[in-house]
């Protein structure tokens, strides 16, 4: 019994820590969402406002275990398809891009531990986002000098 108990309390704090990732990279992503738009990079808006938008706590807290399972799969896909997006991008601005690379260790690692690779695909849209910054500030650069921006 105990170490049912056990097992239940660490899954428990797992989706506790899920549930708290998520919180903060649908913060993170709407706030791309906006850089973006302002730009005009409408189509990386587009795709990083869909996985933030299943995100949001009370959007993950109102589905049941099931159905969260298979919007979690869903964003993994189209964080990893966004993740190649984002990378074309830093190497077409000339920009260090690292964040698949970390996310391909933490997958290797987590599947050793016999665990789910969700919490790494998290961390990538996590870092996809955070590295954004960068990439908006180097296309608008870009962009000026091509005469492009008014």
């Amino acid at each position: 019994m105990t170490s049912a108990h056990g097992a239940w309390q660490m899954a428990r704090n797992d989706e506790e820590e899920i549930l708290a990732l998520e919180k903060e990279a649908s913060q993170l992503g709407y706030g791309v969402v906006e850089k973006s738009i302002l730009i005009g990079e409408l189509e990386l808006s587009n795709q990083f406002r869909w996985i933030a938008g299943y995100l949001m706590p009370e959007r993950m807290s109102a589905l049941t275990p099931a159905q969260r399972r298979h919007v979690r799969q869903q964003i993994s896909k189209r964080t990893k398809e966004l993740s190649d997006v984002v990378q074309a991008k830093h190497i077409q601005h000339h920009l260090a891009f690292s964040c698949i690379d970390l996310h391909d260790e933490c997958v290797r690692k987590r599947k050793r531990q016999k665990k789910s690779p969700y919490l790494c695909f998290l961390a990538l849209y996590i870092c996809l986002a955070r590295s954004m910054t960068a990439l908006l500030a180097a296309i608008t650069a870009a962009a000026a000098a091509g005469g492009l921006l008014r």
